[in-house]
């Protein structure tokens, strides 16, 4: 597919992926609409792969989880540009390629195990990303602006998140959210997490904890 829009803004339209677990392949950008509604396929990707510069925009307001998402190359390589911030289970960079939170966009990733592959380039601009899998989750190494893990209310069982690397996070680091029924962990044993933002750069909640054992 090219270019693919979902709605038009004002009537609610519906693209159901689900249904048979489709898997669909995009060369052109994507944008979901205001009122649009995406039911995401439980195992098959979105594969973007436009071969040059290619963005993803969410318009609806609590924004879509719109499942697996792949960035290859199409001959050339591809930059995924956010236009948004945007929501998914899980991100997937192949090598040579590229995603960048194109300015102060935030990336929610809402799948547990490795929900961030990076095999390429992750840009993180000033955007955040947020980790919210409601099972054990891995979070790589990578130099990121804003990093939040457990940083949505629920009443899930407690989840620890674990560092796999040494990371470096530029403005401001959250852990947990204050309103949710159980505790999430960041679990950075045995790396080296440097701070480098101003003011308060590290936000533990009271529904957060570190675990820094052995390291």
């Amino acid at each position: 597919l090219g270019d693919l829009t979902i709605g038009d803004g004002t009537n609610a339209g519906t693209i159901d992926a689900a249904t048979n677990n489709a898997a669909v392949t995009l060369r052109g950008n994507l944008t979901i609409a205001a009122n649009a509604v995406y039911a995401k396929a439980s195992s098959g990707n979105i594969l973007l792969a436009r071969g040059r510069a290619q963005s993803l925009t969410d318009n609806t307001a609590s924004k879509q989880d719109i499942g697996n998402v792949q960035v290859s190359a199409n001959t050339t390589n591809t930059t995924l540009n956010l236009g948004s911030s945007a929501k998914m289970t899980s991100l997937s960079i192949d090598a040579s390629q590229t995603f960048s939170a194109n300015g102060s966009n935030t990336l929610t990733l809402t799948g547990s195990g490795a929900a961030l592959l990076v095999n390429g380039t992750f840009n993180q601009s000033t955007g955040t990303v947020n980790f919210i899998g409601d099972a054990a989750t891995t979070v790589p190494g990578l130099t990121y602006y804003n990093l939040g893990v457990g940083t949505t209310s629920d009443s899930n069982a407690a989840v620890t998140y674990t560092l796999n690397a040494d990371s470096t996070v530029q403005s401001i680091l959250t852990v947990g959210h204050a309103s949710s029924t159980n505790s999430d962990t960041l679990d950075i044993t045995n790396r080296v997490l440097t701070l480098s933002g101003s003011g308060t750069p590290f936000v533990i909640t009271t529904k957060g904890t570190l675990s820094v054992v052995g390291s």
